[in-house]
């Protein structure tokens, strides 16, 4: 048993070593892939936790005309909260907004009269309703005009969409590895058809064969991950030297379940591009592996 176990170890060692450029190039292509998916992924999986946020903080001002008063008020603010995605509704009575604007600016003169109208602080459950809701809103009864950070909000949900975007790319970019993947078992499967020939002839099993080449898939893979997830530490760690004097909290990067997950996903991957490679026809000086 042990003595079948190290002979396996040791095929797919030789492997290894006998091909050592197609290796390289395998490794270092899932690394690359990994970075764009792993390093993308992340940041995706952390802006739309930002985004989970943001209805808390996303405010929408209405302003109301000035005939508005009393049950006025009650009816508007029943008409916001039956409008879908809108969450809290804060009424802002212009006497109170007038007394705060006065302690904010002393200088303005003492005899001027109140010319701010009644308003309400909208919040919302979900932003993606913001614009729909903000054309409702206009149309209400008693309404004059309603303002949010339409540009902002509109920033936020590109830039979300174009992390998704190069992640995509990270996918491309990993199918292409399984390629290089699979050509270099292929090349080994080639370069020691004679070698797997006489081991069919001296009665070897097909997993004895197989398993050392499905083993250095593996080792391909999880060496493309582990490389991909202590460049995604570098870059993180860069970045927060960056950003360190710019007041701007960053996340510690988790680089021990980043680790796991890229080196399993890694390994994984080897595994079936090796096993797609050496289950290919390729006939072994005339008979299939």
């Amino acid at each position: 048993m042990f003595d079948r176990i190290e002979f396996i170890l040791s095929e797919a060692a030789t492997s290894l070593r006998r091909n050592p450029l197609m290796v390289i190039a395998a490794t270092v292509t899932v690394a690359v892939s990994l970075i764009l998916i792993g390093g993308f992924g992340y940041i995706y999986y952390r802006a739309t936790k930002f985004a989970e946020t943001l209805p808390n903080q996303f405010e929408m001002r209405v302003y109301l005309k000035d005939s508005v008063e009393g049950p006025g008020l009650a009816k508007v603010q029943s008409d916001l909260t039956a409008i879908p995605g809108v969450g809290k509704v804060t009424l802002i009575p212009k006497d109170q907004a007038w007394a705060k604007m006065r302690a904010q600016y002393p200088e303005i003169p003492f005899d001027l009269s109140n010319p701010l109208p009644n308003a309400f602080n909208v919040r919302f459950t979900d932003l993606r309703s913001a614009d729909a809701a903000a054309g409702q809103i206009k149309q209400l009864p008693g309404v004059d005009k309603v303002l949010y950070q339409r540009e902002i909000l509109k920033a936020i949900r590109q830039g979300i969409g174009l992390v998704r975007y190069i992640g995509y790319l990270g996918v491309l970019l990993f199918a292409i590895s399984g390629i290089v993947v699979y050509n270099a078992i292929r090349l080994t499967v080639y370069a020691r058809r004679v070698e797997i020939r006489i081991m069919q002839l001296v009665g070897a099993t097909n997993a004895t064969i197989r398993v050392p080449f499905m083993l250095e898939g593996m080792v391909q893979g999880a060496l493309g991950g582990i490389i991909a997830s202590l460049s995604l530490e570098g870059i993180s760690a860069a970045f927060s030297r960056f950003t360190n004097g710019m007041n701007l909290s960053v996340p510690t990067f988790p680089i021990m379940p980043i680790l796991g997950i890229l080196v399993a996903i890694g390994i994984v991957f080897g595994l079936i591009c090796s096993g797609w490679a050496i289950h290919a026809p390729l006939k072994t000086e005339g008979k299939a592996i």
